[in-house]
């Protein structure tokens, strides 16, 4: 190989020092100030290990912008996928009735009645057509219906759950001021995670899932006189 030409050191010192990408198509079609060069290996080698570093330094500038950028508008965050929403909002209502636990019934502003189950969770069933009741739901919907009589209702669907059961009931996220009521049922020891194992998993349910592991460890509520909690 042939040492650079003086053509070639003139090209690096003047590019490296300018950056200039327009000075560098000149170098590829042959002329630099007007004058002709020798197009020579060694000068096109020198040229194109130059025009690499220009770029380089152009995606390191664009890289920063872009960080800069997502860190001002998005709360300094790293860029990632966007979080997904777990439901849809659904409807406002009051409760009229609590059957157990999980399970109660609510007015919508026109006054009609829906029947409502709570998703993700479940909780000792009452006592019904001659079945006796599971232990502790009595104290199971005792807490429930603490949590929502007499305060306005959120409700909110699952995108991937069935809006109906066969029973005809809706089943719904329901919060009260913010606050999810199967989450708090879950972390009070009345309830716990479940779900059917034919359906989709609950976008919430893993957050019932985690509460359950500590109420049980710390034997909570009803993990404290119960075998078991729900199903």
């Amino acid at each position: 190989m042939h040492p650079p030409t003086a053509d070639a050191q003139a090209i690096l010192a003047t590019v490296s020092g300018r950056g200039d990408l327009t000075h560098l198509v000149k170098v590829f079609t042959g002329t630099v100030h007007g004058a002709p060069l020798q197009r020579d290996w060694p000068t096109l080698t020198a040229a194109s290990v130059t025009l690499r570093a220009v770029h380089k330094r152009v995606a390191t500038a664009v890289l920063a912008t872009a960080v800069l950028t997502t860190a001002l508008l998005g709360g300094c965050t790293w860029p990632g996928p966007p979080t997904p929403t777990s439901a849809e909002p659904a409807a406002t209502l009051r409760a009229t009735s609590v059957s157990d636990g999980d399970t109660f019934t609510a007015t919508d502003a026109n006054g009609a009645r829906v029947r409502i189950r709570l998703l993700g969770i479940d909780a000792p069933e009452a006592a019904r057509d001659g079945s006796p009741a599971d232990c502790g739901a009595d104290q199971a919907t005792a807490a429930l219906s603490r949590l929502i009589t007499g305060r306005s209702l959120a409700l909110a669907t699952d995108p991937v759950a069935d809006p109906v059961d066969r029973f005809g009931r809706r089943l719904v996220f329901v919060t009260v001021d913010g606050h999810d009521v199967a989450l708090s049922l879950v972390q009070a020891g009345m309830a716990a995670a479940w779900y059917p194992a034919s359906e989709p998993t609950p976008t919430r349910y893993s957050d019932y899932r985690a509460a359950e592991a500590v109420a049980r460890a710390a034997k909570t509520g009803l993990w404290a006189v119960c075998d078991e909690v729900g199903r």
